[in-house]
This record gives structure tokens, C-alpha cells and sequence, in this order.
């Protein structure tokens, strides 16, 4: 009993470019999130904490502007 076995064979550039692709949406994805810490300030209650959790981080937060408008509300 024999078994054939087809070689898959690769297109160089579509894979390339699904490479590119993927590389650009999670460069731009991790850019936005990088902005919405720093809009929700989250870097700064983080300075010179030292190694810090998501919950002491969130005992620290800085209300946003958003909120102070909306009574106090907290965003996140």
C-alpha cells in the first residue's frame, strides 16, 4: 500500500504580504493601547511604584476627565 503525498508549495509573496499584514495590525493594535494608558494615565500611577499588580493599580487609579464630568463615574 503506497501513499502520495502532495508538497505543498508556498507562494513566497502572499505569505510575505500576510506577514506584513499581520505585523502592521499588531504594531497599530499595540500602539492604541499604548495611547489609552497614557490618555487614562495609566503610566504615570504606575511611575516609581516598582513592580506593581492590576489590582493595587486599580486602588491608584487617577479619575479621567471624562469621569469628572460625568459626576465621578470611573471609566475602566
Amino acid at each position: 500500500m503506497t501513499t502520495a503525498t502532495a508538497a505543498a508549495t508556498i507562494d513566497e509573496a502572499r505569505l510575505e504580504a500576510f506577514v506584513g499584514q499581520a505585523v502592521l495590525g499588531i504594531g497599530a493594535a499595540i500602539s492604541r493601547l499604548l495611547h489609552i494608558g497614557h490618555r487614562l494615565g495609566r503610566y504615570k500611577a504606575m511611575a516609581g511604584a516598582g513592580p506593581i499588580t492590576s489590582s493595587v493599580l486599580a486602588l491608584r487609579r487617577i479619575p479621567h476627565r471624562r469621569g469628572r464630568r460625568l459626576g465621578g463615574a470611573r471609566l475602566l
